[in-house]
């Protein structure tokens, strides 16, 4: 009777046959169906964890060496400039010469590094006569000022000419500032103009008429 009529006995095809979400499942047996249901659904979510776990861990991996890796100019540009020193350390020592002129900057003006204007000069120096004329032009204020040198009004033309070509407005105000003030004679102009082509790399202002 319970048979016939159906009740309490699962008929064929009377099971529940629709798995997580709406996932078909080939049993109709009350067992098997609740079985398969639970293993699809584990399935189903172990799938959708991994398409968010792989590219979280990924984005997180990319974040953290971005992140770690501060660079030498934007340690100095935040005042930290124990790590800049580092940082800039060891490029200049390979020869980098925006570096090089950096460390002078640190030693002159003592940032990170106990100031020593011997150092500032001899870092200057293996950076001006690279071409960069910013250290150029830092170059010629040490001699201008006799700041850990004596004091060189042609050795300060030179370098701020050199910087001057290269496209220095700064270096170009000192120029006319020693000109106006007849501290060189047209003789001594000529020959630090001379003295500065070899470092003159990357022209930008001829040297007519300057």
């Amino acid at each position: 009777m319970l048979t016939e009529n159906g009740r309490g006995v699962a008929q064929s095809g009377s099971a529940l046959q629709w798995g997580c979400r709406g996932r078909r499942f080939e049993s109709s047996r009350p067992d098997q169906v609740k079985v398969t249901s639970k293993n699809a659904c584990h399935g189903i979510f172990r799938d959708a964890l991994k398409l968010l776990v792989i590219p979280s861990l990924c984005l997180l991996l990319l974040m953290s060496a971005c992140g770690s890796e501060k660079t030498a100019q934007q340690a100095f540009e935040a005042g930290d400039y124990a790590v800049a020193y580092k940082l800039f350390r060891t490029r200049a020592e390979a020869g980098d010469a925006q570096a090089q002129n950096y460390l002078g900057m640190h030693y002159y003006l003592g940032l990170g590094v106990q100031r020593d204007w011997q150092q500032a000069l001899q870092w200057y120096d293996k950076a001006a006569t690279q071409g960069d004329p910013r250290a150029q032009l830092n170059y010629g204020l040490m001699f201008q000022n006799g700041y850990g040198v004596s004091p060189d009004m042609v050795a300060a033309f030179t370098w701020y000419y050199a910087a001057y070509r290269q496209g220095s407005k700064t270096a170009r105000y000192y120029l006319d500032a020693l000109a106006a003030d007849n501290l060189l004679s047209p003789i001594q102009i000529d020959y630090a103009k001379v003295q500065a082509e070899p470092y003159i790399t990357n022209p930008v202002v001829t040297g007519q008429g300057s």
